[in-house]
């Protein structure tokens, strides 16, 4: 990777030749005129606007692109691929689009339906006050004059001719009636050459601009481009599998398009904000099954999937996926709680390849699934499976249905005192005991309303005894201190201590004769204790918040093993073991 830097002129000149492309994952131009303004102010105050990261186009390295979204007039008539004979190569522009997009139509006069203007006055009067309103847009007519306003306005592509624009600075600064309310240039040879002097020097400035160009290795392997693109990208967009994806298949097939008229058709995939790349790994799952082939979903690999197959294939899989997603949800999971989208996507290829087994009955075969998914999710340190994970796990499976080879399970170690410590949302985890709990909390448990994604999770005692009465933080925050809520219940409860809602449910149950029904939904949402228990109220006192930590504990721990079964081995843990 090496790093070049061009003059305004000289970039210029290299777009006008067509020496940059687009790649069909790029958004389009959607900068704001607020912002082009901004970027050309920089460039007048010589302030670092960034580097434009870009990548040679070589014959091994072939993406989909377009040109640089202007109406430009090339020196080259032909299109960008007529510069493959010519010793300049077409670099494909990763990160900065925005930018160069922006330059090529201000300096290039190349808008479509505005012409871009410097206001001498302006500049003048407000330009050392940090005003950028001396950059100005006017919509493009018939003609597009190099001066406007009574040669007040200049167009911006002029002042690459210096000849030219200190011609055109003279005559506003000395003969513009213009100026004839400004006392200081009146009649005053001294003032007005020191203002047009100050005026060209803007001008002179943003000619010698320099911009940064970063310059990737030619045979930089896939991944490199995409963590390079992340690590320079200022504007934190993530260069994605899928969208590499899109630009190397477009336009059969157009994988953007298919992708699109997926999430209309399946609008949980939608719901769950999947990426494209987990309908790929589906697909590369499901032709490594069919040909033999090792099963590692890896960017290279789904990068080098027949294209007819993706055609072919693109709706089941996209189907088998949402179907996949659809079962997560079923499991307890929503868009703010899925512990992991590969294993998902694992499950999605299942399906596809091995649809005879998964019809059998579903006692037979939900409970495997269903102890194989959670033991995944809740190993100690897990996160989005890997590509070598997602191929292994994918592998196992089908073994398992079509050889009978036992599922390997992992070994899940819980106890009363690692699930109080368990207390990061962000935490996979977390995450998978919440939607374990939530298989069998299916109303919310004050109003009994049925839950939907609308949801938050609430502190059952509050965070506020954190100050007031020093109770720790990271055991107010456990997830065994966690209960999912509808959004209205969760603010009517606000900081609210436990012991006072707890005592209201318990005479509006009395009172209105549903006691059963109160003492199911307790027994749903995993709280421990009945309505009618003398100290049922009492156990939600701040004095008996570690009582009631460790008793909720011991419900949640059955739960789970209700669900892993075996995989689970309870520990009775030191604290030393906890460190």
């Amino acid at each position: 990777m090496q790093t070049i830097t061009y003059e305004l002129g000289t970039l210029l000149r290299r777009v006008k030749s067509s020496l940059y492309a687009i790649p069909q994952f790029q958004r389009d131009f959607v900068w704001t005129e607020s912002q082009v303004r901004l970027l050309i102010d920089s460039f007048a105050r010589n302030y670092p606007i960034g580097s434009l990261l870009v990548l040679a186009r070589t014959s091994e390295n072939q993406l989909q692109s377009r040109s640089v979204e202007a109406l430009i007039e090339n020196d080259n008539p032909d299109s960008i691929d007529s510069n493959e004979d010519t010793g300049q190569e077409v670099h494909y522009v990763l990160d900065g689009q925005q930018r160069l997009t922006s330059i090529a139509r201000v300096f290039l006069n190349a808008n479509k339906s505005r012409n871009y203007y410097f206001d001498l006055r302006k500049i003048y009067e407000s330009f050392e006050d940090e005003e950028t309103g001396w950059v100005v847009s006017r919509n493009r007519g018939k003609a597009d004059p190099d001066r406007k306003d009574k040669n007040r306005l200049l167009r911006a592509d002029v002042v690459l001719d210096q000849q030219k624009t200190d011609i055109y600075v003279t005559e506003y600064i000395e003969d513009s009636e213009d100026i004839k309310d400004i006392p200081e240039l009146v009649n005053n040879k001294s003032a007005q050459r020191k203002a047009a002097a100050r005026i060209k020097g803007i001008f002179e400035v943003i000619r010698k601009y320099q911009i940064p160009i970063v310059l990737l290795d030619r045979d930089a392997p896939v991944e490199s481009v995409c963590r390079v693109f992340e690590t320079i990208n200022s504007t934190g967009t993530r260069l994605t599998t899928f969208d590499l994806a899109v630009a190397k298949f477009f336009p059969n097939p157009n994988l953007r398009e298919l992708w699109d008229d997926t999430k209309r058709q399946c609008p949980e995939l939608l719901s769950f904000d999947v990426d494209g790349e987990r309908v790929l790994q589906v697909l590369a799952l499901w032709d490594a099954k069919i040909n033999n082939r090792p099963q590692d979903p890896t960017r290279s690999v789904l990068l080098s999937i027949n294209k007819e197959f993706i055609s072919q294939n693109w709706q089941v899989a996209a189907e088998s996926l949402s179907d996949a997603y659809k079962w997560a949800r079923e499991n307890g999971a929503t868009p703010k709680n899925l512990p992991n989208h590969g294993v998902l996507a694992v499950i999605a290829a299942f399906n596809i390849v091995c649809n005879e087994f998964t019809k059998k009955p579903i006692s037979s075969w939900q409970p495997v699934l269903k102890r194989w998914y959670f033991s995944k999710v809740l190993e100690t340190g897990a996160k989005q499976a890997s590509n070598y994970r997602i191929g292994k796990d994918f592998s196992m499976l089908v073994k398992y249905a079509e050889d009978n080879i036992p599922l390997d399970f992992p070994i899940i170690q819980l106890s009363i005192e690692r699930l109080i410590k368990i207390s990061k949302p962000s935490d996979t985890r977390y995450k998978s005991l919440q939607c374990i709990m939530a298989t069998t909390a299916n109303a919310d448990l004050l109003s009994g309303v049925k839950l939907d994604d609308n949801l938050e999770d609430h502190h059952i005692f509050p965070r506020s005894l954190y100050k007031k009465h020093g109770i720790p933080l990271e055991d107010l925050d456990s997830i065994i201190n966690r209960i999912i809520v509808s959004k209205s219940t969760n603010q009517t409860l606000s900081d609210k201590l436990p012991s006072e809602y707890f005592n209201d449910l318990k005479e509006s149950a009395m009172s209105s004769g549903i006691v059963s029904a109160t003492d199911k939904r307790l027994q749903d949402c995993l709280i421990p204790g009945s309505i009618e228990s003398p100290d049922f109220v009492e156990q939600f006192e701040r004095e008996r918040f570690k009582e009631f930590l460790r008793n909720r504990s011991e419900i949640i721990l059955k739960k789970v093993e209700q669900v892993i079964g075996e995989s689970l081995k309870s520990t009775n843990d030191t604290d030393e073991d906890l460190d």
